[in-house]
């Protein structure tokens, strides 16, 4: 393989870089507007009176808006979650687009001026239940809950990030300086379906050492159902002399099929 194929290879096998483009950026915005749009609206309608259903009253513009505030949030998260997903994993997309909305909602519930805060009534409603307190003392309590639920989903998801980072450098550490053979896939197993429908395969590749001796090894990772891995398909395999049987210091690369340009490591 000359040098600039080997390039390339290298290149669709490393992660991508870590700076979000323009457009994420835009989306993760526009997603966000529509869940504090949303719990703008429903703070609004939980304060309206229950009799306050009518052709142009505040209710029903609220609940026009909670329904329009939530519609949106739900279909910009859809690609906010496959963009973040297809650049960090994932377990990280899921966490963060989550958080996202979590945050975005705190922030509609605590711009809604609908409800005044009464000290008293909160203590007797904590005094009386969880449940009172949660709901009858929505004005401080759905923000703060919901901007707690964000920090725990934003905390999971650095946790998730610092990992999907680590397995970026170790394969990054390979390719530089691990020795690169080529291998063969000898079998392949499907065992699950993950979110946006990739197929997980197990797949076993043989493959020659620096020493000429046969090895094996498995990884499991996610492929298009539309060009899974099949026996006899040829790979690339980078390893260290010193590890050539530890199957956690070895990458195995689908360089040559753009469409499963990915690292199993």
């Amino acid at each position: 393989m000359s040098k600039p194929a080997l390039a390339n290879a290298h290149s669709r096998l490393l992660p991508p870089p870590d700076r979000l483009p323009l457009g994420l950026w835009l989306l993760s915005a526009a997603c966000a507007a529509g869940w504090v749009l949303c719990g703008y609206s429903l703070a609004g309608a939980l304060a309206q009176p229950p009799d306050a259903i009518a052709p142009g009253a505040p209710l029903q513009a609220l609940l026009w808006s909670l329904l329009a505030g939530g519609f949106g949030g739900i279909i910009f998260g859809v690609f906010v979650n496959a963009a973040f997903g297809a650049r960090f994993g994932l377990a990280v997309a899921l966490q963060a687009s989550l958080a996202l909305a979590a945050a975005a909602l705190a922030a509609g519930f605590a711009l809604a001026r609908a409800w005044p805060w009464h000290p008293q009534a909160a203590l007797t409603g904590l005094a009386a239940g969880w449940p009172q307190w949660l709901f009858g003392d929505a004005p401080r309590s759905l923000p703060a809950a919901s901007a707690l639920i964000a920090l725990l989903l934003a905390l999971g998801a650095l946790v998730c990030l610092r990992r999907y980072r680590e397995r970026g450098r170790r394969i990054r550490d390979l390719l530089a300086h691990g020795v690169r053979v080529a291998g063969t896939v000898v079998h392949t197993e499907h065992v699950g379906t993950e979110v946006y429908n990739p197929s997980r395969v197990r797949v076993v590749v043989r493959f020659n050492d620096h020493d000429g001796a046969e090895r094996r090894v498995a990884k499991i990772g996610d492929f298009d159902p539309r060009a899974l891995p099949r026996a006899g398909e040829r790979v690339l395999v980078w390893f260290y002399p010193d590890a050539a049987g530890d199957a956690g210091r070895i990458v195995v690369g689908f360089g040559e099929r753009p469409q499963l340009s990915q690292a199993l490591g």
